[in-house]
């Protein structure tokens, strides 16, 4: 906990707040060589960073193609429930089809 403390003061975060920063291999490699980590808790902090990286992005990508898909759902409702109107309002006049 304390090495991610001075880990995190030395690395500006350019992710969105929702996501911790990620730290380097090279980074990590200080901490080990200060005797502050081992190497099996290094690498255990690097896949687990990886995972909720990969997680994220997959998450991202999912609610990118869930919103493009209800739009083109909407839009194909649109046009439905114009066609019906457009019918409904025909035979009311007296148009046949």
């Amino acid at each position: 906990a304390r090495l991610e403390g001075r880990l995190e003061a030395q690395q500006p975060s350019t992710k969105p707040e929702n996501l911790a920063p990620r730290y380097s291999w090279s980074q990590l490699q200080a901490g080990i060589e200060e005797g502050k980590i081992t190497q099996a808790q290094a690498m255990d902090y690097r896949d687990e960073s990886i995972r909720m990286e990969l997680k994220a992005s997959l998450k991202q990508e999912r609610e990118t193609y869930e919103r493009s898909t209800n739009t083109i759902s909407n839009e194909g409702f649109a046009s439905y429930s114009q066609t019906v109107f457009t019918f409904s309002i025909g035979i009311k006049v007296g148009y046949h089809f």
